[in-house]
């Protein structure tokens, strides 16, 4: 039976009382790594990036939910209490979507691993809120790689256990490797991160205790006297700034000259150098394009193609993971049938309005939004018969050359629609 110490005087009573008693340090021993980890994100700062924003591109997509009504048919729900439930899952103040998904899924990407506790509404027997469990705090135990119970201690110490088949619970979590714990990345990036500390110490010492020289005056013959060594010195220093000739020149004695010394150069310490490939290693690990993060340069064209790799080859495995872990944990809960979420990662690629409207209008073939739809855009009030969609007169229904039908094009003063118009054929003026 374990027991809780709250203060140190609680425990210092136990000791006298059992000399050879032996307390639970209060975070097991096995989960002394997660500090690592903690550690390698607040004085890391190549793991920071990289994790931050793998993190804030996750959460920052909202989850959308669907009923499925056919292989191919789908409706969008507005009024469920899924909907309501993923729209503040922590039902904590200051507490948004965004920020409980931005600490799961940095759980994940520093512990390989996240937990959140279900909370149910007696009244109505639905989840009612998530509880996030610190990854740094939490330790997964079980056999042959199944979770049977999660062990986590709250703010006070207190020990707590929750078991998958009881508890209503969001986990999630890699390899297993040796343990249910996961295999964390900062464990892969240890050795290099362990160098990147030592480096900055170096060069942090290295920059505290040079020899701080400018120039050193050289004399070929000593001084014929002490007085008149003094009488220099004093003069000298009247150069130094906030002297009564700063900024002057001064003159030397004969026998004297002056010598630049610069004992050490910045760049010899090579700390961009060394940073960058800190960044390239630790954005590498995570599956990122070190161009993403602007760690490596990138021209107007790759990144394009970076971009467009971002919410595919990059993330999404991650999005995969968590829609698949919502899905198979969370939305069972609310006893639905054919009811799903989905990242809504369109809204990622969507692109500009003008890219849009142009890859719509080849897709449909034709224009695709109603005046008073365009005036909504620019904060216009509707204007009568503005509902109709308009068709240009050189469109007809499958026989246009081209499904630009959308696309304006400006010729000379006049704006007219191409409507992929052929030779000879009439074209709306809409200028």
């Amino acid at each position: 039976m374990s027991e809780d110490f709250p203060t140190l005087a609680d425990l210092g009573r136990r000791h006298a009382e059992q000399p050879f008693y032996v307390a639970d340090p209060g975070t097991p021993l096995t989960s002394w790594a997660a500090g690592q980890s903690r550690d390698a994100f607040r004085k890391q700062p190549s793991v920071r990036k990289v994790t931050g924003f793998i993190a804030r591109q996750l959460a920052s997509t909202s989850l959308h939910s669907y009923r499925r009504r056919g292989d191919d048919d789908r409706a969008r729900l507005s009024n469920h209490p899924l909907v309501s439930f993923l729209a503040d899952p922590a039902k904590s103040p200051g507490v948004s979507a965004m920020d409980f998904w931005e600490g799961m899924h940095l759980d994940r990407l520093l512990y390989d691993r996240s937990a959140a506790l279900i909370e149910p509404d007696p009244s109505t027997l639905l989840p009612k809120r998530a509880i996030r469990l610190p990854a740094s705090r939490t330790t997964f135990h079980g056999t042959d790689g199944v979770i049977e119970y999660v062990e986590t201690y709250d703010d006070h110490g207190t020990r707590k256990i929750y078991e998958p088949d009881k508890h209503w619970m969001l986990l999630n979590r890699g390899y297993p490797g040796a343990s249910v714990m996961g295999v964390s990345a900062v464990d892969t990036l240890r050795a290099i991160l362990d160098g990147a500390d030592e480096a900055v110490e170096y060069r942090a010492d290295l920059m505290k205790n040079r020899a701080v020289l400018s120039a050193v005056i050289e004399k070929e013959k000593p001084w014929s006297s002490e007085d008149a060594q003094q009488r220099f010195q004093r003069s000298f220093a009247e150069y130094r700034r906030g002297g009564s000739r700063a900024g002057g020149v001064p003159v030397l004695e004969d026998g004297t000259t002056w010598k630049d010394v610069q004992a050490h150069k910045p760049i010899d310490v090579q700390d961009m150098e060394a940073r960058t490939l800190s960044e390239v290693e630790v954005a590498t690990a995570y599956w990122i394009y070190p161009e993403l993060l602007g760690t490596r340069p990138g021209t107007y064209a790759n990144m394009r193609a970076f971009r467009a790799m971002l919410y595919s080859v990059c993330l999404g495995p991650y999005f995969e993971s968590w829609k698949q872990s919502v899905n198979t944990q969370l939305v069972p809960l609310f006893t639905p049938q054919n009811i799903y979420v989905e990242p809504n990662v369109q809204s990622k690629l969507s692109g500009s309005f003008e890219e849009q409207a142009d890859y719509m209008s080849t897709m449909v073939g034709g224009p695709i939004m109603t005046r008073n739809e365009g005036r909504a855009r620019l904060n216009l009030s509707p204007i009568d018969g503005g509902d109709e969609l308009i068709v240009p007169l050189n469109v007809t229904e499958g026989g246009q050359a081209s499904p630009q039908s959308g696309k304006a094009v400006t010729h000379g003063d006049e704006t007219v629609h191409t409507g992929g118009a052929r030779e000879g054929d009439a074209v709306q003026s809409i200028g």
